[in-house]
């Protein structure tokens, strides 16, 4: 680490002063306008997440890329049609009625609604992660007051978008194979 770098670290690190003045120092730092304290809408990052749009960020493409390749070897694609149609339901919920009305799951849980819906191969590490979202199995179910409209119950829209009952079912019956094949 350079000694700039290391003085840019500590001035980030300690930092005091206004939002205007913190975006002038991310600007001097990258030598162009970062737009710094603007939502990454108007950064130029709509497509932040490979579900927005043809567009997928140089990001997206390298953790992609980065996640297949922890298990190249070992992946799995005998999920069942249900997680897929849990998913898919979530996306076309999202297509039909938009993110203003679809506001749940992260960019995480929307990338894995898309590789279940598509019938990707899940790495080890995927199916682990997914077995691990079992932790929120308390919104399998529409909540009562979201009945008649249940792409606005948040929970439950992040629940399908890990395959619902069944994808997470199947992912932890395939984790504790895993384990076992170890």
């Amino acid at each position: 680490m350079t000694d700039k770098q290391r003085q840019n670290l500590e001035k980030i690190r300690y930092y005091k002063g206004t939002v205007a003045d913190f975006k002038t120092f991310w600007d001097d730092a990258a030598s162009k306008n970062t737009n710094a304290y603007n939502s990454p809408e108007y950064q130029g990052f709509n497509n932040v997440h490979p579900t927005r749009g043809a567009k997928q960020s140089p990001h997206w493409k390298e953790a992609n890329i980065i996640e297949s390749r922890l298990n190249e070897n070992d992946t799995y694609s005998d999920y069942p049609t249900a997680a897929k149609k849990n998913a898919k339901q979530a996306i076309d919920w999202r297509e039909k009625y938009g993110r203003d009305e679809v506001s749940a799951g992260t960019s995480v849980g929307w990338t894995r609604a898309n590789q279940l819906a598509n019938g990707e191969d899940l790495s080890a590490d995927v199916v682990k992660r997914m077995s691990a979202f079992n932790r929120h199995r308390k919104n399998s179910s529409i909540n009562p007051k979201f009945k008649d409209t249940p792409w606005k119950d948040r929970g439950y829209v992040a629940w399908l978008l890990w395959g619902g009952d069944e994808g997470v079912d199947w992912a932890m019956k395939k984790s504790k194979e895993i384990d076992n094949s170890n």
